[in-house]
């Protein structure tokens, strides 16, 4: 969603060169993250490297490397890596903090609001930001972000070989229930987290395909998994 976002900018395009690896490696992955905060960290770093040009420089190539982390304790790291400006030694223990931003010497640059609200809701969530920078060779932010499970995806011919009576549907839309009922008939269908808690037939065998979003309740698809 964020590069969909990104290619619609058309400022951003005239000055990033973006590569992505390692993102469809880790489907089924799910974050300790509010999606819509990640989505804003991500655009802000993607934005920091689009004001990182040197003088004459055509645009600024950015590498986005997703992987799993080597310790136990964080489970996905995000590399934000450029070949811009880099940033002095001395700015980087600064560049965290509310309402700096150095470029605004230059004419250019933001509030300095972007790299604090990335810090501090990394912070938040047990994350963390590392960032380190050659002058005239470029800039690397580091994420650590701890996740909340790995989901095992499964095909319609994987599920297909599931005892159905232990198949479930929590979805609060009735066309995304009838669906998968037309599917697998013995399927047990819940309009929210809160039918599937309290059905005595819930099972920790259950194999539970739940939307993440409802209408109709307090709770979302990670809050009734965990």
């Amino acid at each position: 969603q964020v590069m969909e976002e990104i290619r619609a900018d058309q400022d951003i395009l005239d000055s990033l060169k973006i590569s992505l690896e390692g993102a469809e490696e880790y489907l089924g992955l799910y974050l300790k993250a509010e999606s819509e905060q990640l989505k804003r960290i991500f655009t802000n770093l993607i934005y920091n490297a689009a004001e990182a040009k040197k003088p004459g420089q055509r645009f600024v190539e950015l590498n986005i490397k997703i992987q799993k982390a080597q310790t136990s304790d964080d489970n996905i790291t995000v590399n934000f890596k450029d070949n811009g400006k880099g940033i002095q030694n001395d700015r980087l223990n600064k560049i965290f903090d509310k309402g700096v931003s150095f470029d605004k010497k230059e004419g250019r640059g933001g509030t300095g609001l972007g790299l604090y609200y990335v810090k501090t809701t990394l912070d938040s969530w047990s994350s963390t930001i590392d960032v380190s920078s050659i002058i005239n060779e470029g800039t690397c932010f580091d994420l650590k972000l701890k996740s909340a499970f790995e989901a095992k995806i499964l095909s319609l011919s994987q599920l297909s070989e599931i005892n159905t009576n232990s198949l479930c549907i929590i979805d609060d839309e009735e066309h995304i229930r009838k669906f998968w009922q037309s599917k697998f008939p013995k399927i047990r269908s819940y309009v929210s987290p809160e039918a599937y808690i309290n059905d005595s037939q819930r099972s920790e065998a259950d194999y539970c395909i739940i939307d993440y979003h409802f209408f109709n309740s307090n709770m979302n698809g990670i809050d009734l998994i965990d």
